[in-house]
C-alpha cells in the first residue's frame, strides 16, 4: 500500500493540475490521457481486484470502487460465468462533473476524474448523473465517492492497485497519447469495446471480449436524455439548500469526530471496520461471541 492521508494533504498534489467543470480539453490538446483496458478473455473472476481497491483506499464496507459483476449463461449442464470488472469510466465527457453544485468533483488535464471530498456536500446529484453506477455514498466521510485511478500511486509512477494484483493480468492502465504504452497498442490492435457508447460519455474504460449480458440493466437512454437529467439535477436545490446540505456535512464530520474523541461504540466500531480494510485484523466487528 502507498502510504497517503485523508486529510487535504493528501490532494496537495493536485493543485499542479489543471482542473475543469463544465467544459473539457480536446484529446490533442492533452499532453496525457490516462486509460485503462480489461481483457476479459484473461479474467477468472477471482475478485482481487475489488479486495485490493478496498485495501488501498480504505474503502467501507458494503461499497465498492472496484468490483466484478457476474452472470451465469446457458442451461445446465452447459454453463458458464461470465464475468464484467467495472470501475469507473473516466469518460472524456464525464456527466458527474458539470452536475456538481460546488465544484467538489472535477475533470483533470489528464483525464483522471476526481472528487475534492474537503468540497464535497453529499448531496448526491453526481452519483444519479453516472450512468454507470460507478459512484456511491461513502458513510465514513459523508461524502460521494469512487474510482481515482489510485491518483496517488500514478503520481508515483505506479499502476493502480487493482491493476498490479490482477493474477489473471488481465488489466491494463497507461497513457493513451504514448503509442508505446500497452493500452495504446491495445486498443490500436484489438477489437475493443466501451459499456453504452451510445450515453456519449465517451469512456477511456475499454474491453476487450465483452459480453453484452453481462453489462447489466443500465437504462439505454441517449446522450441527449442523460444531459437533459443532468440540467434537471442542477436546478433542485436552491443556495440555501446546498448551504444547508453543507452545514449539516460539517456538523456531521464534527460529531463523529467527538464521538472517536468520547469512545462512542458506534465510533469504535467504525474504527474497527477501517482496521479490517486497511490491516486486515480479524478481530470480531460485533464484539461479541
Amino acid at each position: 500500500m502507498v502510504e497517503q492521508t485523508s486529510s487535504a494533504g493528501f490532494y496537495e498534489y493536485n493543485k499542479k493540475y489543471k482542473k475543469y467543470y463544465d467544459s473539457f480539453p480536446e484529446r490533442d490538446e492533452m499532453e496525457k490521457r490516462y486509460a485503462a483496458v480489461f481483457d476479459l478473455r484473461k479474467c477468472v473472476g477471482c475478485h482481487a481486484c475489488a479486495v485490493a481497491c478496498k485495501s488501498e483506499n480504505t474503502v467501507p464496507l458494503g461499497v465498492f470502487r472496484a468490483w466484478v459483476r457476474v452472470v451465469e449463461k446457458g442451461v445446465y449442464p452447459n454453463v458458464q460465468k461470465k464475468f464484467n470488472p467495472r470501475i469507473c469510466n473516466h469518460c472524456d465527457n464525464p456527466p458527474c462533473v458539470p452536475v456538481c453544485p460546488v465544484k467538489a468533483t472535477y475533470k483533470r488535464e489528464d483525464g483522471v476524474v476526481l472528487i475534492d471530498y474537503d468540497k464535497c456536500i453529499g448531496c448526491g446529484y453526481c452519483i444519479q448523473a453516472c450512468p454507470y453506477d460507478a459512484r456511491f455514498f461513502n458513510p465514513i466521510r459523508n461524502t460521494a465517492d469512487k474510482c481515482t485511478f489510485c491518483d496517488h500511486r500514478i503520481e508515483k509512477g505506479l499502476e493502480p492497485a487493482c491493476m498490479s494484483t490482477c493474477i489473471g493480468h488481465a488489466r491494463y492502465f497507461g497513457d493513451l497519447n504514448d503509442p508505446t504504452s500497452e493500452v495504446s497498442k491495445l486498443v490500436g490492435t484489438e477489437d475493443i469495446e466501451v459499456i453504452k457508447s451510445e450515453f456519449g460519455t465517451e469512456p477511456m474504460l475499454f474491453y476487450i471480449g465483452l459480453d453484452k449480458d453481462t453489462v447489466g440493466h443500465l437504462k439505454a437512454r441517449s446522450a441527449l436524455e442523460l444531459w437533459e437529467n443532468v440540467r434537471k439535477l442542477e436546478s433542485r436545490r436552491s443556495p440555501a439548500e446546498l448551504a444547508e446540505a453543507r452545514a449539516f456535512t460539517e456538523k456531521t464530520h464534527k460529531e463523529r469526530l467527538k464521538n472517536i474523541a468520547e469512545g462512542h461504540p458506534v465510533a469504535e466500531q467504525a474504527i474497527k471496520i477501517e482496521q479490517v480494510i486497511t490491516e486486515g485484523t480479524t478481530e470480531s466487528l460485533s464484539g461479541g461471541d
